[in-house]
């Protein structure tokens, strides 16, 4: 695929993906809280895409791989395919093992509060990279996120339980990971 095709699929994508969330947005009386953040940051991504279109900016052509769409696209199909959405892109602050006060982005918050999801739109391989300690500078293996998720859940209770938690993976796992 060329990058000028690639392009057109990734703005033709992101286009799509501002519609469906506008759509989640408007789908619970008083809306979802969230939906407008969603669909700020689908519209950041659509304003970038076309001003590569246009030549404003130059990038290569990995670079329109590894947009952030694919984890837009994880947290709109997570929120479409789950009951009573409550929030996405949700800040949730907690305390973590050391006593330091830390902050979790949960990218789904469904079922009334019951249920966090985090959606993970990276490629099986990034993961697998990441897991071996050979992502970049800053990235969290799956395993750390999945302790921080239950730090947090631990100290924000629903209803005198703790959130489930589901780690939705949109582009599957490597073997070792699994």
């Amino acid at each position: 695929m060329s990058a000028h095709s690639m392009l057109c699929e990734r703005i033709a994508i992101a286009k799509e993906l501002i519609k469906r969330a506008e759509s989640l947005s408007r789908s619970r009386k008083g809306g979802i809280e969230g939906g407008a953040k969603l669909c700020s940051k689908l519209k950041a991504e659509l304003k970038f895409l076309q001003k590569v279109e246009a030549g404003k900016v130059a990038i290569k052509e990995s670079h329109l791989q590894s947009t952030n769409l694919t984890h837009l696209r994880a947290i709109v199909e997570s929120a479409e395919n789950l009951e009573e959405v409550v929030s996405v892109l949700h800040v949730f602050g907690y305390t973590d093992t050391l006593g330091e006060k830390q902050t979790l982005v949960v990218d789904v918050v469904a079922n009334g509060g019951h249920t966090w999801v985090k959606a993970i739109g990276r490629k099986a391989e990034a993961l697998h990279n990441i897991w071996l300690g050979r992502g970049q500078y800053g990235d969290k293996s799956i395993i750390e996120q999945a302790e921080d998720f239950l730090q947090a859940s631990h100290q924000q209770p629903v209803q005198y339980s703790n959130p489930h938690i589901i780690f939705a993976f949109y582009n599957s796992v490597s073997s070792p990971m699994a």
